[in-house]
């Protein structure tokens, strides 16, 4: 957890989101399958923010990834 800065959660066009900002100033997310249409609520992309800040603290690789194509952060 080294290179990361926060993790917080976002409001996306594909609804709510974990983001992890790191260090360097990149982004990752966490949102729920695009494709399938399924959108995360506010508290459920808290509960993967919190899974995520728990994966990193006990050593683990970040399972967060840059947003899909043509999602954008709506306000943060």
């Amino acid at each position: 957890m080294n290179n990361v800065k926060s993790i917080t959660t976002v409001n996306t066009t594909a609804g709510w989101a974990a983001r992890q900002r790191n260090i360097d100033g990149t982004e990752l997310f966490v949102v729920c399958d695009v494709a399938s249409g399924q959108r995360y609520t506010m508290h459920q992309a808290q509960m993967a923010a919190d899974s995520l800040r728990r994966q990193l603290a006990n050593g683990g690789d970040t399972y967060a990834e840059p947003l899909p194509a043509g999602v954008r952060v709506v306000k943060s």
